[in-house]
């Protein structure tokens, strides 16, 4: 449709896949590390007894990748549509057994051993991004950061996503489910209508996705009340999953840079309610392409999103 910013194209680092040589991350790291970003949250994926795309995270090991890094534990089901449901599914999580969740900790053991992982307090940071779909989580937790201290002699820092059905930040507490925070992912939780962007701009298109405005986006998330509970806050420079979901997809229109910088400002002030060790902030994402959230450099906007997170990291420090 008019002015409709599709596709989103790479340039400096070009295109690459998950078998690409370790130096495309060290290059993404160097990039990353030059414009004040601190590390990476890795998405893991461990079904209970097998993993997947694990060898893109080995490859990251065994580079000279110079950035810190974290994990989540991305516990949902694939399916075709990649939205985690309970249909078209390609991968199922396997069932509720002990055995299962603790082959989930052992099999992130060796990442979080590396001399890169990000630790708070001196406890590495883990983090589940739906908890609420296990049905005995806070066992899961006791079982995690018991493991953890049998075996490493300390705490594990557990975190869960604010994302789905926990989206809108009125849920259980964090500590009611034997975690320390959670932490934000304000996209799955925008409630602006789609008629904020006029519906003459859509030309010979039968969309039947979500439209919404990128700075009325903004200004309503950093309107929100705080939940009331430890929680990192989160961002994201853009939107727009078309990609991957046609004429279905959810596209934040008119995502700017400098409506980013007032996102970015508002969240790194939410960040101080926090002990320096727990001053962290979400970017979503470094290179999702594929839902059109991306930090590294395209042809519309070349570096300018990691200038404004360098802007605005270095007014903060």
């Amino acid at each position: 449709f008019k002015d409709h910013y599709q596709p989103h194209i790479p340039t400096d680092l070009g295109f690459y896949d998950l078998s690409a040589q370790v130096e495309i991350f060290e290059k993404q790291a160097s990039m990353a590390r030059q414009h004040g970003i601190h590390g990476f949250c890795f998405y893991y994926y461990n079904f209970g007894n097998f993993e997947l795309l694990e060898s893109a995270l080995d490859l990251f090991l065994q580079s000279k990748a110079d950035i810190n890094f974290c994990l989540c534990w991305a516990n949902e089901n694939w399916t075709k549509t990649w939205d985690g449901r309970k249909y078209d599914i390609l991968c199922e999580q396997n069932g509720n057994e002990e055995e299962n969740y603790l082959n989930v900790i052992q099999g992130m053991e060796r990442f979080i051993l590396d001399s890169r992982y990000i630790s708070v307090d001196g406890k590495p940071i883990v983090l589940i991004y739906r908890a609420e779909l296990i049905e005995n989580i806070k066992d899961v937790t006791r079982l995690w950061r018991q493991y953890w201290q049998e075996n490493h002699n300390c705490d594990l820092y557990l975190c869960l996503v604010d994302s789905m059905e926990r989206a809108s930040g009125l849920g259980r507490s964090p500590e009611e489910l034997g975690f320390d925070a959670a932490v934000d992912f304000p996209v799955h939780f925008v409630t602006s209508a789609s008629d904020l962007v006029a519906a003459d701009k859509l030309e010979n298109v039968q969309f039947e996705g979500s439209l919404y405005d990128y700075s009325e986006a903004v200004i309503e998330t950093c309107s929100r009340k705080h939940p009331g509970y430890k929680r990192f806050p989160g961002v994201f420079p853009s939107w727009d999953n078309t990609s991957r979901r046609g004429n279905r997809s959810t596209v934040f229109r008119d995502a700017h840079p400098s409506a980013f910088q007032v996102f970015l400002e508002h969240k790194c002030e939410e960040a101080k309610l926090y002990s320096l060790d727990e001053r962290l902030l979400f970017i979503n994402a470094w290179n999702e392409w594929g839902e059109g959230a991306h930090l590294e450099p395209d042809i519309e906007y070349g570096h300018t999103w990691l200038q404004v997170v360098e802007k605005v990291v270095r007014e903060n420090q």
